[in-house]
């Protein structure tokens, strides 16, 4: 995946290179590309910043491990793409195997590298927050010829011994994938146009697609996802929305689709949830522009049996959808702070009744970092100023995701979300909207949520008291109960099985 070698030469395979202009070339792609899930891929130096990115349209990077510190992807650089809600792909790539076009190695010396590739791989993406169920792919940098296969194979089969078949992948052109997807070595393909002809392999979960686009002045390669799920991990955070949107007195859970529509799954009382999901605003993709959800009771009808929904709009406007109390929604939103992208820079939101008010105001993580509040006239309209939650100092930077319950069974309403080190912390509020400043480890200090792609807070179980689920990184819904302090168990169960059925959800 060198961009220089790729975009100047060819390898012929005979290891000679041929000079080739096809640098800015875009190849064929799927009739539906313009709504695809695109995403770059980039050397360390002169890259775009996060932000640049996540302006420009992109949701995910592909970025480097290796054995050179300087071109790899840091613990920061990944904590950044977390605060911009782009996601992440691990590529291992020292010269892409270009060393085997003078000296091929013995299946024996393959293996071995193999092997000691993926360590390296799996330590290098562990510290930067990658759980060890995602994938890694593995480059080819070069038109190897079929001649090597068996010496491929057996590097590949060295990948596996370490990190497991599952978690394996390459990247290459259109024939070596073929070749190795055909013979069982890998679970996951990056296919570049180079080297492919114009042909393409359905089993490649992502696709490079152009090289020489420049984003923020920087020149990178332009990728496209072929799957909801093609080994993406960091931020990814999913829109999902919890509550009791049915009036049965049980917390659902709702969420976007990888088709854009917003699905309601019925909890049965005990944390379980049915398997069919229901529309709750019809099904034809109307939630694709819509960046974060929140569920209250924002509209004061008199009682609680109406739970609305709130988000954040493709035009950055904050949009309230309410509920006839079956779980569907009107299709026409109503603006909550106008109608003029004020919404823009927040990156979480979370709806609670955080001043005892018996109303749901909004609050949220803010360009700036500060957690905002913005209080509800009872009809669903906010103020327009907010007030900081916890200090306006940006203590908020590295939180990828945050939820909102009374925690503690102190009858107030109580902030938590997945810190900067994977840790999920509770903020206490005072009753009035103010948080303390220390924060409590809700399951421990050792990292155990790095692979969640989201979280969501209810009464799951009927036991009174607030639990947390959310997306594993196996794209499993999973509950960890509250022992009624803010303390969870550290076990987890299934709400929907064990089936990865949550993939697609974005």
């Amino acid at each position: 995946m060198n961009n220089m070698s790729r975009r100047r030469f060819l390898m012929t395979t005979s290891g000679a290179l041929a000079v080739t202009a096809f640098s800015s070339l875009e190849f064929t792609q799927p009739a539906d590309a313009a709504s695809a899930t695109l995403g770059l891929d980039f050397t360390t130096g002169g890259s775009p910043s996060a932000s640049t990115i996540a302006s420009a349209g992109y949701s995910f990077v592909s970025r480097y491990l290796s054995d050179y510190p300087s071109k790899n992807l840091t613990p920061s650089e990944a904590n950044s793409y977390r605060s911009a809600h782009i996601d992440i792909i691990g590529n291992w790539e020292n010269d892409g195997l270009q060393s085997w076009q003078n000296s091929p190695p013995a299946t024996s010396a393959a293996y071995a590298q193999g092997a000691s590739h993926a360590r390296t791989a799996q330590q290098q993406a562990a510290a930067c927050g990658m759980a060890p169920s995602r994938p890694i792919y593995f480059s080819i940098d070069w038109e190897m010829p079929s001649s090597q296969q068996s010496a491929l194979n057996a590097y590949f089969d060295g990948v596996a011994s370490v990190i497991g078949l599952a978690q394996t992948g390459a990247y290459g052109g259109y024939y070596q994938l073929q070749r190795l997807f055909g013979a069982g070595k890998i679970a996951w393909g990056w296919q570049t146009y180079a080297w492919s002809y114009g042909n393409w392999d359905p089993r490649a979960q992502l696709r490079q697609i152009q090289n020489g686009v420049y984003v923020g002045g920087a020149e990178v390669d332009k990728d496209q996802a072929m799957a909801s799920d093609f080994g993406q991990w960091g931020a990814g955070i999913a829109r999902l929305v919890a509550g009791d949107f049915r009036d049965t007195g049980h917390v659902d859970v709702a969420g976007i689709d990888a088709n854009n529509n917003l699905k309601l799954y019925a909890n049965d009382g005990t944390g379980r949830l049915t398997d069919s999901g229901i529309y709750m605003l019809g099904s034809n993709g109307a939630w694709g522009g819509f960046k974060r959800l929140a569920a209250g009771y924002f509209v004061n009808r008199g009682d609680y049996t109406q739970l609305d929904v709130a988000g954040i709009d493709a035009s950055n406007n904050l949009k309230l959808y309410t509920n006839d109390g079956t779980g569907r929604l009107t299709d026409s939103g109503i603006y909550m702070l106008g109608s003029n992208g004020a919404w823009g820079g927040f990156r979480s939101i979370v709806a609670g009744d955080f001043r005892n008010s018996g109303l749901s105001d909004i609050a949220g993580i803010d360009a700036n970092n500060n957690l905002k509040l913005y209080t509800n006239d009872g009809t669903g309209r906010l103020t327009d100023s907010g007030i900081y939650m916890l200090g306006s100092n940006g203590a908020w930077a590295g939180f990828r995701t945050i939820v909102a319950g009374d925690f503690r069974n102190a009858r107030t309403i109580d902030v938590a979300g997945i810190d900067a080190n994977n840790n999920l912390k509770l903020y206490a509020n005072d009753g009035k909207g103010r948080l303390t400043d220390s924060g409590i480890y809700m399951l421990g200090s050792n990292g155990a949520w790095g692979g969640f792609r989201s979280i969501v807070a209810g009464d799951f179980r009927n036991s009174g008291h607030t639990d947390i689920a959310g997306i594993d990184a196996n794209n499993n819904l999973k509950l960890y109960a509250n022992d009624g302090t803010g303390r969870l168990t550290d076990s987890g169960i299934y709400m929907l099985g064990s089936n990865g059925a949550w993939a697609g959800f974005r």
